[in-house]
């Protein structure tokens, strides 16, 4: 996902930096289920954004699916 710059924490965006050991995998798993649903319930409410927020959805969707994938 392209965040801004001003996300980034030592080179790290804050996802990133949570799949590094920021998070638990435990909480990296709620976190990204969170924002699945956060960014698909928005999506369509901003101004001509829902686009960018199915985007969103489907990084952190894509980011759980490779969690599972390891176990």
């Amino acid at each position: 996902m392209n965040e801004p710059t001003y996300y980034n924490l030592n080179g790290l965006s804050p996802l990133e930096a949570f799949k590094e050991g920021l998070m638990s995998e435990e909480e990296l798993i709620g976190f990204c289920k969170g924002n699945v649903v956060k960014y698909t319930i928005r999506a369509g409410h901003k101004n001509d954004e829902a686009v960018k927020d199915c985007e969103k959805a489907i990084n952190y969707l894509q980011t759980l699916k490779e969690i599972y994938e390891k176990k």
